[in-house]
């Protein structure tokens, strides 16, 4: 992952304020550090690769701009510095900071070269801003991919951005009488000027009740407000804290008209497309294995994929385990990796590790959550970390796509009734007992 801060005001801000915000993030870009400072009225502009570059220049620390825009790089295509950001268009006009990855930008790339863009690096970033300068706004049918970013328009004196279809990249907002921040985390807001930490009492309401903490635009903090997935964003420097939010990704309705066993196979094709096009780094990627249909999947089409391209790769697993047998999930996990060529790494739970490190995992998670996934997930992550590899594979997300948490089944099934669709509810019921073996609606 990496991380971007931006602050956008029509009274000037100081370079040593998103100097701040950036470092609150750190942890999000190690390979890479870059500002780009713009000043709207007297179109001056500066760029430079670390904030030390500027430490003995009196001028850039005290000149105030309307325009800062800073970012931290997790280089995982183009290692190169061609990858740097914020990155520059070449007529020195538009100025991108972008957190994700585009994963068919292979493709995009040769479309934009046959009508005559150029580039100067391998990587993404620079294909969703060729893209965007091609196609404007429409770019955003394009991607195939998780992202969140923002292009500064110095000619227009404006901003344009958007967050991915399902918010996969965080986005977030804070507005003040006269300036807009825009941010990765929540917390690097509490690093800038006239900033206090205020609970937003009916959003900590839901989590308390409902455990929601993730379902409105609004955070646990007031004033903070994330961009919604799916939509986009424009910004006017002349009205900085004049944010105009708009959705872009519209989903289609649920309507099957497929068979089974055709669903089964079109759902086949795209999951094993959606693992080949994350496969494509220059570092190296490992796989979160748990055990679970989904990650187990993952791993198995890994392989598939690997062996399919003549690799030798070994492909490197990580689990999370317990000496509790009521939770150790090994049995599982041990019967994929029969099956598969890989590296298998472990880590153990336990539970007075926990404990001491709660506060930092509550730190990097900004807002609470609700169960003990986060600390398995955080050590496994953290073992990945521990053996080089900085992109995994994991297994998110499946439970939403395939209907696999059952106790959304009997509130789909009220909704029916609630809405008098008789003949859906019978047809549903009868489909549950048949699928998980359901008595009745108990």
């Amino acid at each position: 992952m990496c991380g971007f801060s931006a602050l956008y005001s029509t009274t000037g801000l100081k370079f040593k304020d998103l100097v701040k915000m950036n470092d609150a993030i750190s942890h999000r870009g190690p390979d890479g550090e870059g500002f780009y400072l713009f000043d709207t009225k007297n179109k001056v502009s500066h760029i430079m690769n670390n904030s030390t570059v500027v430490d003995d220049n009196y001028d850039v620390l005290n000149e105030k701009f309307n325009a800062l825009i800073g970012h931290r790089r997790l280089a995982i295509v183009d290692l190169s510095e061609s990858g740097f950001q914020p990155m520059v268009s070449d007529d020195k006009r538009y100025v991108i900071a972008f957190n994700g990855e585009i994963y068919n930008h292979h493709e995009l790339k040769e479309e934009l070269l046959k009508v005559g863009h150029t580039f100067n690096s391998n990587c993404d970033t620079e294909v969703l801003l060729k893209a965007y300068i091609e196609w404007g706004e429409s770019c955003l049918e394009k991607f195939n991919g998780m992202f969140a970013f923002q292009i500064l328009d110095t000619e227009l004196s404006c901003v344009f951005g958007a967050r991915d279809r399902f918010g996969v990249k965080p986005l977030y907002y804070w507005k003040t009488a006269n300036s807009l921040a825009l941010a990765s985390e929540i917390k690097q807001f509490t690093t800038l000027p006239h900033w206090q930490s205020k609970m937003n009492t009916f959003r900590v309401y839901d989590f308390l009740q409902y455990g929601q903490t993730d379902h409105t635009s609004q955070t646990l903090f007031a004033g903070v407000h994330q961009v919604p997935p799916g939509h986009k964003f424009k910004i006017d420097l002349n009205k900085a804290n004049d944010l105009v939010i708009s959705k872009w990704y519209f989903r289609p309705q649920a309507r099957v008209k497929d068979k089974l066993k055709e669903a089964t196979t079109k759902f086949h094709k795209l999951f094993k497309d959606s693992v080949r096009l994350r496969l494509q780094a220059d570092v190296p990627l490992g796989t979160g294995l748990s055990g679970g249909m989904d990650s187990s999947s993952i791993a198995c089409e890994i392989n598939a994929v690997l062996k399919g391209q003549g690799k030798d790769d070994l492909q490197k697993t990580f689990s999370a385990y317990t000496e509790v047998k009521k939770y150790d999930e090994r049995n599982y996990i041990n019967d994929v990796l029969e099956t598969i060529t890989a590296e298998p790494h472990f880590v153990e739970l336990i539970c007075p590790d926990k404990r001491s490190i709660l506060e930092e995992v509550v730190w990097h998670q900004d807002e609470p959550f609700g169960t003990t996934s986060i600390f398995a997930e955080w050590s496994v992550f953290k073992l990945a970390k521990s053996n080089n590899v900085k992109v995994t594979l994991d297994g998110h997300g499946a439970d939403e796509t395939l209907a696999g948490y059952h106790r959304f089944f009997f509130v789909y099934l009220i909704e029916l009734l609630k809405s008098g669709k008789i003949f859906s509810f019978f047809k549903e019921v009868k489909a549950l007992k048949k699928l998980h073996n359901y008595n009745g609606l108990r």
